[in-house]
This record gives structure tokens, C-alpha cells and sequence, in this order.
């Protein structure tokens, strides 16, 4: 299990042309800001950040005022794949999530929102705050993934001061040309293709797709317990320089 110092789930909904969500977001600021005041005696963790993608970035100033005089947080973003609705029991369903449903209790809970019903272009979306299409990608990709030099949210955190990590499901190009070290990660742990048999990490095909910081590797275990495993292991290892580390699971 993993035992953090602080928890807490912001949500930042931003329009230009949104009046309620400009005052959500304004709300949602003061939150954060005394989150920062309250925690700044102890080592912050943000854990589980929501990012409704797709919208303007104009409270990155107000956070920047909130961390001028206070460390600013780690940054942990857990993506279960191809999780349904009734697969959470804060949904009263009858399934089993007690860490889910105690981050969902004492953090903040969007209950009508949208996203893409496949892979890839979710994950465009949240990585380059962007519509997937206005990257060409409506469906899940192959080997040909978005351009390199696309802006993402990694590449713009390490340009603040971030170390960023991702571990798990990459699904945004197999290539050389298409690895997550080139769209701003400085570690990578996982597989590049969209499905993977849990212990023989092989594609559906056969082809081997695991790889630790892009080289493709052989190694034992269950996909969802090393992916943990190097979670755990980035937070635990972690410096005085912030970190941004995006786990994403192979399963719901």
C-alpha cells in the first residue's frame, strides 16, 4: 500500500467562455491555496490530481502566486484503463475499492464529465491539454503517435522545475520516434502498445513492448504489481526537486 503525508484531489475547471466554471475554478483556487498554508510544516503530496483537459491554463498564475512563498507539491496521477462506472464502490456497486473510495470521500468528486471511449486519444488529452483530433488521433494508434515536438504537460512541468516520470500504458507510438522520453518524461517504466498479457508483457501479436526508460526489457511479474512497484519506488526515492509522475495501469 502507499502511506502519503498529505492527500487531497483538486479539480481545476477553466473556460474563457464559462461563467460557473470561472467561479468553481476560483473557488477551487482558494482551496488549493490554503491546502499549501496548512501543509507547509510537512512533506506535500498531492495524490490523484483531475485535470479536465482541453481548457485554458489561466490559473497557472494564481498557482504560481500560491507557491512563491511555499514548496511547491508532488504531482500523482493515477489512469485506470477501461474503468466502468459501476466499477468503483463509492458507486454503490458491489465491488471492492477502498483506497479509490477514500480518495473520492476526502477529495473532490466531478460526477458529469466527459471523455474519449478508447485509449489513446484520452491520453492526448491529458497530456497536451488539446482536442485529440486537432492532433490527427480519433481512435487508438499504432506506430505512428503525435509529433515530438508537441507541447505536453511533462515537458512543461520539467521546464518549471519538475522531475517527471511515467510508469505503466504509454499508447501514443511504439517507435523509437514515438517514446515518452521525447514528449518531456525523464524516466519511463512499462509498455508502448495498447494491451500486454499481464505476465509475458507481450503485445497481442507477440511483440515485446515492455521497456524501462525506452529500451525494450525482459523481466518477470505481474504487469499491475511492477507497475506499482515502480511507483512506489519514484516516490520513495524522491528528492527535494517537486516530481510529476503519471502511473498508468493496464487494467481498471
Amino acid at each position: 500500500s502507499l502511506h502519503v503525508n498529505c492527500l487531497v484531489n483538486i479539480n481545476f475547471l477553466t473556460s474563457q467562455t464559462n461563467a460557473k466554471a470561472a467561479i468553481d475554478t476560483e473557488k477551487l483556487m482558494r482551496r488549493y491555496k490554503t491546502f499549501v498554508e496548512a501543509t507547509s510544516m510537512v512533506k506535500p503530496l498531492v495524490c490523484c490530481i483531475a485535470l479536465i483537459v482541453g481548457a485554458d491554463a489561466s490559473w497557472a498564475t494564481d498557482i504560481e502566486t500560491a507557491d512563491a512563498a511555499h514548496k511547491r507539491p508532488n504531482i500523482l496521477f493515477l489512469l485506470a484503463d477501461d474503468l466502468g462506472w459501476a466499477d468503483v464502490g463509492f458507486h454503490d456497486s458491489d465491488k471492492s475499492t477502498p483506497n479509490i473510495d477514500r480518495l473520492a470521500a476526502t477529495g473532490v468528486r466531478i460526477e458529469q464529465h466527459y471523455v474519449w471511449p478508447t485509449c489513446s486519444p484520452t491520453r492526448v488529452a491529458f497530456l497536451t491539454g488539446r482536442e485529440p483530433s486537432r492532433s490527427g488521433v480519433y481512435a487508438p494508434l499504432g506506430d505512428v503517435g503525435i509529433p515530438a515536438t508537441t507541447m505536453t504537460l511533462p515537458t512543461a512541468l520539467r521546464n518549471n522545475g519538475y522531475a517527471t516520470h511515467i510508469c505503466g500504458k504509454w499508447h501514443l507510438g511504439a517507435p523509437p520516434d514515438y517514446r515518452p522520453l521525447l514528449f518531456g518524461f525523464d524516466s519511463s517504466y512499462g509498455y508502448f502498445r495498447g494491451q500486454i498479457d499481464p505476465y509475458t508483457h507481450l503485445y497481442k501479436t507477440g511483440e515485446r513492448t515492455w521497456h524501462r526508460n525506452d529500451k525494450l526489457l525482459d523481466e518477470p511479474g505481474h504487469a499491475t504489481d511492477l507497475i506499482a512497484q515502480e511507483a512506489v519506488r519514484i516516490i520513495n526515492s524522491a528528492q527535494d526537486k517537486p516530481f510529476f509522475l503519471y502511473v498508468a495501469f493496464s487494467v481498471p
